[in-house]
């Protein structure tokens, strides 16, 4: 269990599930927050040709950093299971 809060545990968090896939990352991410920061979090772990479900609203402007992410040709695929993602510019 990790507390992503904590910046060390942070670190660990992402090494321990980038090791279980020899350092590629995770197959799939299901994110039902809908938080950006966890979006991004997300995206530290998942690897390249992941499936990430995101499945929650969000809130407030997106990042631009993760704006960014989401339209760059190396980003995962994702299904975007969030019905209000056309109201926030995903």
């Amino acid at each position: 269990m990790f507390d992503v809060s904590v910046p060390k545990e942070k670190a660990a968090f992402y090494k321990a599930a980038k090791a279980e896939n020899h350092g590629a990352g995770v197959d799939a991410v299901l994110e039902m927050s809908g938080s950006y920061h966890a979006y991004e979090d997300a995206f530290e772990v998942l690897r390249m040709g992941g499936e990430m479900s995101l499945l929650g609203l969000t809130s407030g402007a997106m990042p631009s950093i993760l704006r960014r992410m989401l339209s760059s040709q190396d980003v995962p695929s994702m299904a975007l299971l969030d019905a209000g993602c056309g109201r926030h510019g995903i």
